[in-house]
């Protein structure tokens, strides 16, 4: 087993195929295989499995070519030896990804990029941490959870699911609260101005009349009054009063601007 040099290839570095030997093709030429063709790749030391697919069969006899990143999974050196094994596995529906650092962050377009790298994989495996090249950028993204849940999903020619979760080391900012009222707050005190024989309609609960100095002490809170409602009654908005007819409407006594006198024809 040897490992791709970082200037072999790049994008062969930052996949999910291997190259194998001539002599891997003529014998599975010979089974009644699966295609895509994928694998099992197992350390029988420490007995960690991930799975990959063939890119080639180039490799030097009795030589596999694998990514950097697939070795740090499987706890390998290289020249070790290596268990390779023909699987089948089902197609992928679903995946979870966490990027392991949050200059991940600073991807414009996160989903076109994951799509443009993952065509470079033919298999997936739950727990790996895959990497992924960008704008001469190596990231790396563990792999928290894949459905269907097995060993292993192919994601070759398939509608495959896509969700983030946060970043390795992201912290939630910590916004400071506004100034002004929210409209929870307003509503609330809305409410409460109402003199006593008005009643709301929606709620059919009179309320009661506040003083200055108890609006006051209303309004120095931080946190917005709660919309208290009965139970088994409904809130649709507050009661809207329409100006009768014949009396002065706003902006009735607005006064009028100078009118321009027309031009002589």
């Amino acid at each position: 087993m040897i490992m791709l040099r970082k200037g072999d290839r790049p994008e062969l570095n930052h996949g999910g195929k291997i190259i194998m030997p001539p002599s891997a093709l003529e014998r599975l030429a010979g089974l009644n295989i699966a295609y895509p063709m994928l694998f099992q790749l197992r350390n029988e030391e420490t007995r960690k499995v991930t799975h990959a697919g063939v890119l080639e069969f180039i490799a030097e006899e009795g030589r596999v070519y694998i990514p950097q990143w697939m070795m740090e999974t499987l706890f390998l050196q290289e020249g070790q030896l290596i268990s390779l094994e023909n699987v089948t596995l089902p197609l992928g529906k679903f995946i979870k990804i966490q990027p392991q650092s949050i200059d991940f962050l600073d991807i414009h377009d996160p989903k076109a990029v994951l799509e443009n790298s993952l065509r470079n994989f033919a298999a997936l495996t739950q727990g790996d941490i895959i990497s992924i090249l960008y704008n001469q950028t190596v990231y790396e993204l563990l792999l928290l959870e894949v459905q269907p849940s097995g060993s292993g999903i192919c994601i070759h020619e398939t509608d495959l699911e896509v969700d983030f979760a946060a970043p390795l080391g992201y912290v939630e900012p910590d916004y400071q609260k506004p100034r002004g009222k929210s409209i929870v707050r307003l509503m609330s005190i809305t409410m409460k101005f109402k003199r006593k024989k008005e009643t709301d309609d929606a709620s059919g609960v009179n309320t009661p009349n506040l003083t200055d100095e108890e609006i006051r002490d209303l309004l120095k809170g931080d946190e917005p009054l709660a919309l208290t409602i009965p139970n088994n009654k409904l809130f649709f908005g507050f009661p809207v009063t329409p100006f009768a007819k014949g009396k002065d409407l706003p902006g009735d006594n607005v006064p009028e601007g100078r009118v321009l006198k027309k031009r002589p024809e």
